[in-house]
């Protein structure tokens, strides 16, 4: 992202050659529109090496771990898309998989999909699928492999028409959010399917092409099904839409693309990813023949390289049924909040006079959580510890960390600036500089590191926090130029009860007087 803003700075923002004028980004597209034929001055940035798990003869199969995705020989399409380059990007950043195979005992990799043999089966485990073709891979080996039970929905043909030795059984509807019947066939809703399982008792596997993008959306929104799942497998189509996906249908392409685009990334709130097939799509994929002297129009999205994740299908596991191993730093990026044990959450609680860097870590979780109060910035005053307990206490706080949306943090530039300038960037000087207060030499930025020595449990609600701030900048400029320049806007809300009173504990908290 630096890349880009320098280069477009030196492309310049006023007369281009021939006498028109140039935009200031580099590829000059407008979010809802197109690129405006800048491509031939978008040149591919310096891009990480990485090698592809499989060379030859590695067929078209899910592969587990980050998948390699090396850029174009040179810039492929006509035009250049800064939004759709943006959203490429996220969806890779979420098809990461962090979980190794002796977090799993093994893998079991069949088709395009990836599984962590420590959590399949189970005895009252049930297999549930959705599709379109004759025969389903996915049903055979979920019922022979694993001895799962397994109920396969396809309206697209006639179980009569079908053999009579499957190993599952086929129901003549496909799945959807809700029940309903469209071009003349019959879709019954999930939640109906799965009533009466018990927790961590499914196995579900989806298609988006047939069951949709609402039976995504409603599966994220509903608590009780989602902790019916054991792992989940999806066959995404970012850019398409079911005709029964009604609420999908008048949507302009960037608003389309933006809310698939939130589905991918908000799994990873309940899901570990084990593997997926973006990176063998990304072997198959030659824009040097596809795509010679820059001829191919833009796709959707797609990454800095080049390459467009459309479709890709991804095999996850839930979060509680394996651990990160590997030693230090392995899987840091996956040491979220999103399922704390009630053992650590007790532990989190208890602490009434924690050190100084657990408190400071909840305090940023605390705000975070209270987002939108504060657009403009932290409280004047600092966070009150008395507020950063109520929090804690809540019934619904591992909830609300499950729920939180990153969006309400990018809307906030002014918050996301003090944040990073209080609680995550080393400090400068001990004094204010412009307007936002500069923590002591002595109180050191956070880090995984740090938080971690002193709490465990605290270091998981630090790497959340780190990755909701680190995305909301990454995803809106308005933010990074807050922070880049500084920018001071005196913040007139106060904290939740009484949280405009500066903080009465002393140095633990992050008050203007520090």
């Amino acid at each position: 992202r630096l890349w880009r803003r320098r280069k477009g700075e030196s492309c310049g923002s006023g007369e281009g050659e021939g006498g028109e004028e140039e935009t200031s980004s580099p590829g000059g597209g407008a979010r809802g529109g197109g690129g405006g034929g800048d491509a031939e001055r978008h040149v591919i940035p310096p891009m990480p090496k990485c090698s592809y798990t499989l060379t030859q003869g590695g067929g078209q199969v899910s592969r587990p771990g980050v998948p390699c995705i090396p850029p174009a020989p040179e810039w492929p399409y006509l035009d250049y898309t800064s939004w759709r380059n943006a959203l490429g990007e996220r969806v890779i950043k979420a098809l990461a998989g962090h979980v190794r195979q002796t977090d799993c005992k093994s893998f079991k990799i069949m088709g395009d999909f990836t599984w962590c043999s420590k959590a399949m089966g189970g005895k009252t485990a049930l297999g549930v699928s959705s599709g379109n073709t004759e025969r389903d891979i996915w049903s055979e080996k979920m019922a022979r492999m694993f001895r799962v039970p397994t109920r396969y929905h396809n309206c697209y043909v006639d179980p009569e028409n079908l053999e009579e030795s499957l190993p599952y059984q086929v129901y003549p509807t496909c799945l959807a959010a809700v029940k309903t019947d469209a071009e003349s066939r019959d879709y019954e809703a999930l939640e109906s399917v799965l009533a009466g399982r018990g927790a961590l008792s499914v196995h579900l596997n989806l298609d988006t092409e047939v069951s949709g993008w609402e039976i995504m959306e409603r599966l994220l929104a509903s608590p009780e099904t989602l902790g019916k799942l054991r792992t989940l497998d999806v066959d995404f189509h970012i850019g398409s839409k079911a005709s029964f996906d009604q609420d999908f249908q008048d949507l302009a392409e960037p608003d389309l693309l933006e809310r698939q685009v939130q589905v991918v990334e908000k799994l990873l709130r309940h899901f570990r990813v084990v593997g997926s097939t973006v990176e063998v799509y990304r072997q198959g994929w030659h824009p040097e023949q596809d795509c010679p002297e820059q001829a191919c129009n833009e796709p959707p999205l797609y990454t800095n390289g080049g390459f467009s994740p459309q479709r890709f299908a991804v095999s996850y596991v839930k979060r509680e049924l394996v651990a990160i191993g590997g030693g230090p730093g392995a899987g840091e990026e996956e040491e979220e909040a999103g399922h704390l044990t009630a053992a650590a959450l007790d532990e989190i609680r208890q602490l009434k006079h924690p050190p100084a860097v657990v408190r400071r870590t909840l305090e940023v979780v605390h705000v975070l959580l209270h987002a939108s109060r504060h657009r403009h910035g932290l409280p004047r005053h600092g966070v009150k510890w008395q507020s950063v307990l109520r929090t804690l206490s809540s019934d619904s706080f591992a909830q609300k960390l499950q729920s939180f949306d990153v969006d309400t943090l990018r809307r906030s530039p002014g918050l996301t600036r003090d944040l990073r300038a209080l609680y995550f960037d080393p400090p400068e000087a001990d004094s204010s500089a412009g307007g936002v207060p500069r923590l002591r030499p002595e109180r050191e930025a956070l880090s995984p590191e740090r938080v971690r020595r002193a709490s465990l449990s605290a270091a998981s609600l630090f790497s959340w926090a780190a990755r909701a701030v680190d995305d909301a900048v990454a995803e809106n400029p308005a933010a990074a130029a807050a922070i880049a320049t500084a920018a001071t806007e005196d913040d007139d809300d106060g904290e939740d009860e009484g949280d405009s009173d500066a903080a009465s504990d002393g140095d633990g908290g992050a008050s203007a007087s520090a």
